[in-house]
């Protein structure tokens, strides 16, 4: 397992979402967390912890809703993937 450097959610190594920056491979969530990544490394490699999801604890990952970018009608809490495609949910 590795962690994602943008969320920081545990991914699996095998996860199809990756980049290398700076001699180092990453991993990553979602397309969305990895386009974030590498459109500007240079926001995530330089911190000392990753940010919590929701740090005034407004919110809780439990009710998050995800929708699949290609079938935005598939919606369910927490992460997935779509029923339809395969694709994760964002």
């Amino acid at each position: 397992m590795a962690k994602d450097i943008v969320c920081g959610m545990e991914v699996s190594d095998s996860t199809p979402y990756q980049a290398e920056a700076n001699g180092a491979h990453y991993y990553f969530c979602s397309e969305s967390c990895r386009i974030k990544f590498t459109e500007h490394p240079e926001n995530y490699l330089h911190r000392s912890s990753l940010p919590a999801a929701c740090p005034d604890n407004s919110c809780t990952t439990s009710h998050a809703i995800y929708t699949c970018p290609m079938h935005p009608e598939i919606e369910q809490e927490g992460p997935g993937t779509c029923p339809k495609c395969g694709m994760a949910l964002e």
